[in-house]
């Protein structure tokens, strides 16, 4: 319960400050394993976070959607060159 809460938390404060909220928990998890002060864990809160900074659930999807199709295309070519006998 008090987890839940803690993330219902942070997804508030990043809408009141004008993140989204997918878009920012995204670059927090990349980021955070990197942090090692209290000032880099400090420097990813959502106060601290400028919009520019990370991508918009936009970018994230389009970048997902290409990675998604070069993946189909490339086992589409592998099943290609199994039934080829290659």
């Amino acid at each position: 319960m008090k987890a839940s809460a803690n993330l219902y938390s942070v997804i508030e404060t990043a809408k009141a400050n004008k993140l989204e909220p997918y878009a920012y928990l995204r670059y927090l998890f990349t980021e955070l394993p990197q942090a090692e002060t209290v000032e880099a864990i400090e420097a990813l809160l959502p106060g601290n976070i400028d919009k520019n900074q990370i991508k918009s659930v936009k970018q994230v999807r389009a970048s997902l959607d290409a990675y998604q199709g070069m993946k189909r295309k490339t086992v589409g070519n592998q099943k290609e060159r199994n039934s080829a006998g290659i």
